[in-house]
């Protein structure tokens, strides 16, 4: 019997409204961006309320195994306040997705008896509007390595920066989507310039029996 897993991770920032760490446009205006202004949210991958976005479908199969992968970028708002005729005027745009990758790195486990997959999932994604790493090297980074087993287990382990927002997701044969890490910059006291590197929240680990 094959059985399925869709494993979701996503970045969001969780603030209504953040200011840019570096004001680019001064002394002509002040930067903001718009935020996702949302919680944890197991479905939110499924709209524009998230920074980035991956996910791996993995499925099991009596003879062996088989993944795919997605990915996708949120659009970034930013708002620039003039500082002489106190009016904003509203920009947007979207970063690449050229940063986002996703390495299944088990190679020896290719065979037909093969009952896990083991993947290394990356991000390295900027602000698009400000794109000079020289001015603030900014980038959301995680790197995440996603064990999935044919008897439900998934693991999880890595690193990342201490923000945005990190929610990853796991469902079992369309039973759900369960939570398998959850990360709010708020509760650890971290704001934007926790983008800057290296990676400060370090030794992630959870592991979940979801079938």
């Amino acid at each position: 019997m094959a059985v399925n897993f869709n494993i979701r991770l996503v970045t969001f920032i969780p603030h209504d409204k953040v200011y840019s760490p570096v004001q680019y446009g001064l002394p002509a205006y002040v930067v903001s961006f718009k935020g996702d202004n949302r919680g944890f949210d197991k479905n939110t991958a499924n709209t524009e309320n998230f920074r980035t976005a991956q996910q791996i479908n993995v499925q099991f199969t009596n003879t062996g195994g088989s993944w795919t992968s997605f990915k996708n970028i949120g659009t970034t708002t930013a708002y620039h306040f003039n500082n002489t005729t106190l009016t904003t005027t509203t920009h947007t745009a979207k970063a690449s997705d050229a940063g986002l990758t996703v390495t299944r790195t088990d190679a020896s486990l290719r065979g037909s008896s093969s009952d896990n997959m083991k993947f290394v999932c990356s991000c390295s994604v900027g602000n698009p509007f400000i794109p000079n790493p020289d001015v603030f090297n900014g980038n959301i980074d995680y790197e995440f390595t996603l064990y999935v087993y044919k008897n439900g287990i998934i693991s999880i382990q890595g690193s990342h920066d201490g923000f945005p927002a990190y929610e990853v997701y796991t469902e079992a044969n369309s039973g759900g989507y369960q939570n398998i890490y959850l990360f709010d910059p708020r509760d650890h006291g971290k704001n934007q310039l926790s983008l800057l590197p290296p990676m400060d929240i370090t030794g992630v680990y959870n592991s979940r029996q979801i079938l």
